[in-house]
């Protein structure tokens, strides 16, 4: 039987080994009984990992929706999430933005492999150790049609629906793929590799990346944008912090739960 763990030595060894936590909920000294791995701690997660024994939820988003949930002491939701991790003595532990591990950036690692596009990366510019360094976005793709492209997206990661700008008919090959949120000098960036005929991000910040793409298309480039959700971008990733936790952590069970598209479409 393993030694006991606690959470305070999961956070220890999560710092020793290159990355940053923060305990947002929980006691520290609490012994860890199991890990769950998500995007954001949402009560439906949390809910899972109480009845499946695990006490510690590692995410990529705090709990409490806000960089100052003490202003939120109020709010009847904070109250009942608050309570509802205080009467099943839930760790709440977040992993800071700058995580990328290594090998590379392990959300834009997951993302890819949920897509299966590991064979069409582009990788020559980048030390084969490496494939996914931070700005190795790049991807040649079968040729297809902007729209075939975002159908086949929302189809391989199982979200409802992606929005897109761009013509839907017109045909594409190399693909720059991003996750997370986008401004327009990270979109630049992006776009200084000239063949890239379209962009996958996760949210665009609407009243700046998305009338910038908008006035590049209008100004005569031929590009397309699909913009797929934070959420959808970087839940891929934590299968892989799941994995890498397991390295760190192998006195408790660990497992990752997608915390699931929070949006529906309407047709």
């Amino acid at each position: 039987m393993s030694n006991p763990i606690t959470v305070q030595q999961i956070l220890d060894r999560i710092k020793t080994n290159g990355a940053g936590s923060t305990l947002h909920a929980g006691n520290g000294a609490a012994e860890a009984t199991g890990v769950v791995v998500t995007y954001t701690p949402t009560l439906e997660v949390l809910r899972k990992a109480a009845a499946g024994g695990k006490n510690v939820i590692v995410c990529r988003e705090g709990p409490y929706w806000s960089r100052n949930p003490e202003a939120l002491s109020a709010n009847p939701t904070f109250a009942y999430k608050r309570d509802m991790i205080e009467k099943n003595r839930l760790a709440v532990v977040q992993l800071r933005e700058s995580d990328t591990g290594v090998g590379g950036d392990r959300y834009l690692r997951g993302l890819a492999e949920a897509l299966d596009w590991d064979r069409y990366h582009r990788i020559e510019r980048q030390a084969a150790s490496e494939p996914y360094a931070p700005g190795n976005v790049y991807f040649r793709l079968p040729e297809m049609t902007l729209e075939a492209l975002a159908n086949s997206v929302c189809g391989s990661l199982k979200i409802r629906a992606a929005r897109v700008i761009g013509e839907p008919g017109a045909k594409l090959r190399d693909v720059a793929l991003t996750h997370g949120r986008m401004l327009v000098p990270e979109l630049r960036k992006v776009l200084k590799e000239p063949a890239v005929d379209a962009v996958i991000i996760g949210e665009p910040v609407e009243w700046e990346t998305s009338p910038y793409f908008q006035d590049l298309i209008a100004s005569g480039q031929k590009k397309g944008l699909i913009a797929i959700g934070l959420e959808a971008s970087e839940e891929p990733g934590g299968r892989l912090n799941a994995e890498w936790l397991k390295s760190l952590v192998p006195e408790v069970p660990i497992e990752w739960t997608p915390a699931g598209e929070p949006f529906t479409a309407l047709r």
